[in-house]
């Protein structure tokens, strides 16, 4: 009964954040479309709707994350098992848990190109600055609230530095993608315009 509670109160929360992420790209996406190139709001639109991406896209995948992880995480030993399948069985739970740790980590690589890419692509303008300015609000944002739960076991120095360096790079990457689709868009204007 407590864990069909759980579960539905879980897709509630999805669902009401999808809701809520939906409606805030909505309205983004409809100042942005009136706001001139030059406009100071559109430059503050683009850090805030870039590390809004960023942050709201990496709670989905530690959400998703953690609940594949906690499936895997834990088994009961029946009294039938012998020592050699629980160890087999660990070593399995163990292997799957890097799995996951791997893949969440990609994940966030991911969403955080994305954010970089939604921050270039409002402002229009000095793309990879823009990146560069997310991922730094990123990882200063990562650092004050925890840089990342999912990752019990990786609080040593080196992996603290790899992740946050991957998660600046990743949105720098994210601003120089909307640089290039720019610069492409505007190559295209130009030579239809001159046929």
């Amino acid at each position: 009964m407590e864990g069909e509670m759980i579960f539905w109160g879980r897709i509630f929360y999805s669902c009401f954040f999808m809701v809520i992420l939906v409606s805030a790209i909505g309205v983004v996406v409809f100042i942005e479309k009136r706001l001139s190139h030059s406009s100071w709001i559109r430059n503050i639109l683009a850090v805030i709707a870039g590390l809004g991406a960023s942050l709201a896209s990496i709670l989905m995948v530690y959400e998703i994350g953690s609940e594949v992880a906690l499936n895997n995480r834990y088994f009961l030993r029946y009294s039938w098992m012998t020592d050699e399948m629980v160890t087999r069985k660990q070593s399995e739970l163990a292997f799957n848990l890097s799995i996951i740790n791997l893949s969440v980590l990609v994940l966030e690589i991911v969403v955080s190109i994305l954010g970089g890419y939604i921050g270039g692509k409002i402002a229009r303008q000095n793309e990879i600055g823009y990146g560069l300015l997310i991922g730094v609000g990123f990882v200063v944002l990562s650092i004050s609230f925890g840089y990342g739960y999912f990752f019990e076991d990786w609080h040593n120095g080196l992996n603290f530095i790899l992740i946050q360096t991957a998660r600046l790079c990743s949105t720098v990457l994210g601003g120089y993608l909307a640089l290039v689709q720019r610069k492409r868009n505007q190559v295209k204007l130009t030579t239809t315009g001159e046929i």
